[in-house]
């Protein structure tokens, strides 16, 4: 997890936030609410990661770039699994019984 300061995550949580609201608002109507009243549609999802990443690689187009960005993209997937997914797994094993 990038623990970065506390005041630059605050000038990066507005933007999400702005962009969690239009995806939650371009889904009202088509019934993938979540419970908490945010929508969620996979292709939005990539389509706003992969404009974000394309651009950046597009600014510095070499190896390096591309190398760190693909690297920043795994260690994502990784974190999101292990802080996340892997205690929702562990949770649910407990609760139905394991293998």
């Amino acid at each position: 997890m990038p623990y970065i300061k506390p005041e630059r995550r605050q000038k990066i949580d507005n933007d999400v936030a702005s962009l969690l609201a239009t995806l939650d608002e371009l889904h009202q109507d088509d019934g993938n609410a979540l419970k908490t009243g945010m929508t969620f549609v996979g292709g939005d999802l990539n389509y706003a990661l992969s404009r974000i990443i394309w651009t950046l690689f597009e600014a510095r187009k070499n190896y390096a770039t591309a190398a760190e960005l693909v690297a920043t993209l795994d260690c994502v997937k990784m974190e999101f699994y292990r802080r996340k997914v892997a205690p929702y797994e562990d949770e649910k094993a407990e609760q139905h019984g394991d293998l």
